[in-house]
């Protein structure tokens, strides 16, 4: 992200707050005003924001789905490559951590990039109230999920297909629609925005409910719930956060019962992610499993539910020491440079947030991993922690008189 984003970020004054950000803890919003020096590359920004192409499954179609229907999302497995073994390269075999350039081939690109997007204008807006930049934003959801000709049908089915093996994992295929949370991240930081109307609003929450209805299938359920990892935890993390969007609360109350049974069953007393640790590359899925955890919990509470104590602490403790440079340190399989470290960073924040008797918010100025300085989350974030860590010291002195 452009590096005028951190003046940007700071100069977010809205009249929602940050009580309306469901993936924010609250408290985490800063009020400085934006340097003048930073305007000029703030309009430029603005600029390739509105030049920003819209997504949809159906531009450029390079896999079709077995269904013919190119609404139906599709995509390849990502660690699944032509076997050398046969003539014809059937059936494709795994080669955990390595990913296939065929990936570039499905619809998880596209979703990859629809996110970025949204991500960055719904940032822009958040700060600036910039109606064309609103506008833009609109366009870009009703493109992906609402215009009949471009939307999106609400299902997984043919995720992570693999060929000669099968059309569509139900199951892994859910790491896909785990970007949709941050969807929703962007849909929330644009507030009420008049851009954004009534019957757009009404056409997103029925989408995600459509989409529960998928996620809720006896078969899509039982696969899900029966998987023991970072893919176990998007889903359930998908449920709270889509039912909390669509109003359906029994989904999410749902959800969260979930999402804390994993918690417990996946997590080891000693912080350990036991299903984590035998990938190839053991560190980066630690983490990312950690901060969907996270995610998860930070929907859940705005479902009421405290997640944040017990295993997700001693999760952290378990990872902290092998961030940045210490990662060669790490005891298990990783066979490239992690690449999850500002990840874990900002997974860390919340919780030093959340839980401020826990002391992570003082060790993350010894924390040995980059800081994603232009970040719009790591800025709200550091700033709130920040304040943590000086009320703490504060306290700790004046215990001391």
């Amino acid at each position: 992200m452009k590096r005028w984003m951190t003046g940007v970020m700071l100069a977010a004054l809205t009249a929602a707050g940050t009580e309306l950000l469901p993936f924010l803890p609250p408290g985490a919003a800063p009020a400085h005003q934006l340097p003048p020096e930073l305007v000029q590359q703030a309009d430029q920004r603005k600029k390739e924001l509105l030049a920003l192409p819209l997504e949809s499954v159906t531009f450029n179609k390079k896999l079709m789905p077995p269904s013919g229907d190119i609404h139906d999302y599709i995509s390849r497995g990502r660690y699944w490559w032509p076997n050398p073994d046969t003539p014809n390269g059937l059936p494709y075999i795994r080669r955990d951590g390595h990913s296939n350039p065929e990936v570039a081939l499905g619809d998880n690109p596209k979703l990859a990039r629809l996110r970025r997007s949204l991500t960055e204008l719904g940032q822009y807006y958040y700060c600036t109230r910039d109606p064309e930049i609103a506008a833009k934003a609109v366009a870009m959801l009703r493109c992906w999920f609402i215009d009949p000709a471009t939307r999106m049908n609400p299902n997984m089915r043919y995720s992570q297909e693999i060929p000669g093996v099968c059309e569509g994992r139900i199951d892994t295929g859910l790491i896909d629609s785990y970007a949709l949370m941050s969807v929703l991240d962007a849909i929330y930081m644009l507030g009420d925005a008049p851009e954004l109307t009534a019957e757009d609003r009404a056409a997103l929450r029925q989408w995600f409910r459509e989409f529960l209805a998928y996620l809720r299938l006896p078969e899509v359920r039982a696969a899900a719930e029966k998987m023991p990892n970072n893919i176990g935890a998007a889903y359930r993390g998908q449920l709270i956060a889509f039912g909390f969007f669509s109003g359906e609360k029994e989904i999410a109350a749902d959800g969260v019962r979930l999402l804390r049974e994993a918690i417990d069953s996946q997590i080891r007393q000693d912080g350990a992610m036991p299903h984590e640790l035998t990938r190839t590359r053991s560190l980066d899925y630690s983490t990312y499993a950690f901060s969907i955890f996270v995610k998860g919990a930070s929907y859940a509470r705005h479902c009421g539910e405290d997640l944040f104590r017990g295993r997700l602490l001693q999760a952290a403790e378990f990872l902290l020491p092998y961030m940045g440079s210490n990662a060669q340190k790490w005891p298990h399989p990783q066979f490239q440079a992690p690449s999850n470290h500002v990840m874990f960073r900002e997974a860390v924040s919340i919780l030093a947030i959340q839980v401020p008797e826990s002391g992570l918010a003082s060790r993350l100025d010894r924390l040995n991993t980059p800081q994603a300085n232009s970040d719009f989350y790591q800025i709200f974030l550091e700033d709130a922690v920040k304040n943590i860590r000086q009320k703490t010291s504060t306290d700790t002195k004046g215990a001391r008189k």
